[in-house]
């Protein structure tokens, strides 16, 4: 585990230093926290904004279903959704 969190923490850090950066600019954004990606057919989305019920991972489709929408949707602008099937 300490190999996987030295590899992950820098990860995390450099995810909350972008984020950090888009909330103080004045661009419309949205930071989709995805799981780990895997082959299949699009799914149903569980959607969150802070990981609460998010799976282990999303099929290719559903997330890109989900980014595309966000280009004609202001649903999740200026915000961080999580999303997984």
């Amino acid at each position: 585990m300490p190999l996987f969190l030295r590899w992950l923490l820098p990860i995390i850090e450099d995810k909350d230093r972008m984020e950090e950066a888009l909330r103080a600019s004045s661009v419309e954004w949205v930071s989709v926290r995805l799981p780990n990606i895997v082959e299949g057919p699009e799914r149903p989305l569980r959607i969150s904004e802070d990981w609460e019920g998010i799976g282990l991972s999303i099929t290719a489709a559903s997330a890109a279903r989900f980014l595309l929408q966000q280009v004609t949707s202001s649903d999740w602008v200026r915000s961080t959704p999580s999303i997984s099937n």
